[in-house]
Formats: C-alpha cells, structure tokens, sequence
C-alpha cells in the first residue's frame, strides 16, 4: 500500500510508504534526495542520513495511520536504511569525535585561510616550499597536483548547487586533512620549544592528533564519505568569512602568532560558528 502525503512543511518534501506491516517508513533526505528507510518505531525521531551524514526528522505517522504493534523484527533489521545504530548514540557520538566531517561552508574557510596566510606570511611561504621540494621526484608532483586540485574545489564547489563526484570529494578530503595535520604538527613543534611543565599536553595532543589524521586517511578510515553532499547557503558563508576575517586580522596582526598557531584558531573559530549558523539555518 503507497500513502503519498504533500505540502506538510517546506523543509522536507517526503513520501511515505508502509509495507504490509506497517513496519518501514519510506522518505527523502531534504539534503541530499537520498530516499531513506527506517523502522516505524523511529516516527517523529531525528536521525542521521546514511548518505550525507545530515539528521532528518523521520515522518510521523501517528497522525495518518495506526502503527502495527505486532511487526516482526526481521523485517525491521533487514529493510531499514536506518537502524539502531545511524540514531544517535555514544558509540557515534566517540566515533565522531575522532573521524571529521566536513561541509562546504568548513572546507571553503579552511581552503581561504590557506590562501591569505600564504599571501601575508613569509615563514609560511618558506615552509610550504621546503615541504613541496622535498623530493623532486613524480610523486611528490602528484601530491602537489592532489593538494591543488582539492584546494579549487573547495572554493569551487561553496559557489555551485553541482553534486560532488567521488573523485572530487576524495581531492577534497586530500587537501582538507594534509593541510590540517601539517599545520598541527608545525604548531605542535613550535609550542613545545615554549611551553613547560604539564602545559606541554597541548602540543603533544597537537601533534598526536595530526599523526592519527593520517594515519586514518592512510588506511580509508577517514574517506569521501565524510564530505557533505549539504550545499551552503551563501549568508552562511558569508558570516564564516567575517568571522574569520576578524579572527585572522587578531592573530597574524595584533598577537603576532606564528603561521600554524594562527590556522588552528581561525579553522576552530571559523567552523565552530559555522555548526551554530547551520543550526540557525535548520540545516541540522
């Protein structure tokens, strides 16, 4: 039996479907279109799209029709695109924490803070060329073309409603976690030369945090997947920006803070506001 409902809110344009059951709701991601089955006991819950990552709100069906007690839980285990586990839960909560995601608007603010601190900083410029000359050989010209490449599409893709191909994303995530964890280790090795006593924790999680970056980009722990499909509306970017640029002007300018020190606070100030103008916006 097919229940097609319309015009109940702007946000989400869905369609509901109900087996014979009544065990499984069938909707559309208001994100990515991904169409999405859950368990009816998850009606009126929020929940995270296995697609894109986003949360959606499962339609509820109280309201339309009586939801059947007695379903079987091998159909609800076997037909669902979300499950117990894409709901909320610690398990996601700690994984989270350690694998980033990354959106248009976060990928666009890391790629311009790459782009005016190379512009104003000189020691910047000299250890982005020590690190690109490294070896002169065909891979380290390959990395430099990856990094490059994930670089534009990060200032591209915030100006297109285009979907991401695969390959895209991967350069983008490329760019995202090298320039991440390079500035992270440079910040590290140059609080350690500073700090004492047990403030010395801090550039050592630095550092440590970057290594494992790697390290999981290394074996696809982190992968294409976490790069949101979500396109950025343009008021979002544009309160990142100004955020970021004052940010930005108070680090290199006012406190003088080295290069990488100065990428790890416009980054954390940029994309922390960022998830607060999401949440203005209704895109979480």
């Amino acid at each position: 039996m097919e229940i097609r409902l319309g015009g109940i809110a702007k946000c989400l344009i869905w369609e509901m479907s109900v087996n014979e059951d009544l065990s499984v709701i069938k909707f559309t991601c208001k994100h990515c279109d991904k169409i999405i089955k859950a368990p009816n006991y998850y009606s009126a819950r929020k929940a995270r799209c296995p697609k894109c990552g986003s949360f959606v709100i499962v339609p509820d069906l109280l309201s339309t029709t009586p939801l059947n007690s007695q379903a079987s839980s091998t159909s609800r285990s076997t037909a669902n695109d979300i499950s117990d586990k894409e709901v909320s839960q610690p398990q996601n909560k700690i994984r989270r924490f350690f694998i980033p995601c990354y959106d248009e608007t976060s990928l666009f603010l890391i790629a311009v803070t790459f782009i005016l601190l190379y512009i104003t900083n000189s020691i910047m410029r000299s250890d982005v060329t020590k690190l690109a000359s490294y070896k002169s050989d065909i891979r380290n010209v390959i990395i430099i073309l990856f990094f490059a490449g994930g670089l534009f599409l990060s200032l591209y893709h915030v100006f297109t409603d285009r979907q991401k191909r695969s390959f895209e994303k991967g350069l983008m995530l490329f760019f995202v976690i090298i320039v991440c964890a390079a500035s992270g280790i440079r910040a590290g090795i140059y609080m350690l030369e500073t700090s004492v006593g047990w403030y010395i924790f801090f550039p050592i999680w630095n550092i440590v945090n970057s290594v494992l970056l790697l390290i999981m980009l290394r074996f696809n722990i982190i992968d294409e997947k976490c790069i949101s499909d979500r396109n950025s509306r343009l008021a979002q970017v544009g309160i990142g920006l100004v955020v970021l640029g004052i940010v930005f002007l108070c680090c290199q300018y006012l406190f003088k803070y080295h290069w990488a020190v100065t990428f790890s606070i416009c980054v954390a100030y940029a994309t922390n506001v960022n998830r607060e103008v999401e949440r203005l916006f209704g895109q979480n």
